[in-house]
């Protein structure tokens, strides 16, 4: 009994499958993200519940920083016991470091930390929801899977958890913010990649292993940098349209209240 327990820890905690591909678009593809979509409504169906209730709020915060950061730190751990070299276990990856960051955010309600984290995550931790390519060779019977979608899964709660409960909002300050900042780190894994064999952060390099949207990139350094850069703006501006029309309605609605109060 003692010995298939063992057995069972060694394979679930050990590195991967050789030869196995995770398999995009199926149940355990789309379940995490079901998981996490339902978690979010419920945040949002009591948003108003949560925000009035300080003690809760405060054990929902502590809980879900807890978890994300626990993912990320698990992370570090599991490199190290499968013998996981410094190629990719520096923290230079935008999901990582909003995981890592998350607690903080929560905790501090930092609004410039938000303005970078909002972006990050909706453009740039969504493309590892729609191709996990770091999942290739681990499945549902591994570790890493599970680390794997509660941290990124998790940041994506708790943004929104910054959006409905704590009522933190972007504005056009907020995407250039977060630009910045990606560049700074961009620049930080170009050394990174250009000094370590193999290193691949922010995929400056080329794709990760298995199928990814990155492909059709080419690796030529100042080109792909170019497109991508590119692509940042482009997925930033989409996801800062929605504010645009948020933060025009709200200042609309401050001019109204300043002229009504002014004829009074």
């Amino acid at each position: 009994m003692l010995n298939s327990f063992t057995n069972f820890l060694r394979n679930f905690f050990g590195p991967g499958i050789e030869g196995y591909s995770f398999p995009y678009f199926t149940l355990p593809h789309f379940l995490p993200i079901i998981i996490m979509i339902l978690l979010i409504f419920i945040l949002y169906k009591f948003r108003d519940y949560i925000r009035n209730n300080e003690e809760l709020d405060m054990k929902l915060r502590a809980w879900l920083g807890f978890i994300v950061a626990l993912a990320n730190i698990s992370w570090y751990w599991h490199a190290i016991h499968v013998g996981t070299d410094i190629s990719v276990s520096l923290p230079l990856t935008i999901c990582e470091t909003v995981m890592f960051m998350s607690v903080i955010l929560l905790f501090t309600k930092n609004q410039h930390m938000f303005d970078v984290f909002y972006f990050w995550t909706i453009c740039g931790s969504l493309q590892a929801l729609i191709t996990p390519a770091v999942l290739d060779q681990y499945g549902p019977s591994k570790f890493k899977y599970y680390q794997f979608w509660t941290g990124h899964c998790g940041i994506f709660i708790v943004i929104f958890y910054c959006l409905f409960i704590l009522q933190m909002k972007v504005n056009l300050k907020s995407m250039f913010r977060a630009i910045i900042w990606l560049l700074i780190m961009g620049v930080v894994a170009i050394y990174a990649n250009s000094n370590i064999p193999d290193a691949n952060y922010l995929y400056l390099s080329g794709s990760e292993k298995g199928g990814s949207i990155l492909d059709i990139l080419p690796t030529y350094l100042p080109v792909r940098f170019s497109i991508l850069f590119t692509l940042v703006l482009l997925l930033f501006t989409l996801a800062y349209i929605p504010w645009f029309f948020i933060n025009k309605k709200e200042r609309l609605n401050q001019n109204k209240l300043v002229i009504n109060l002014e004829t009074i």
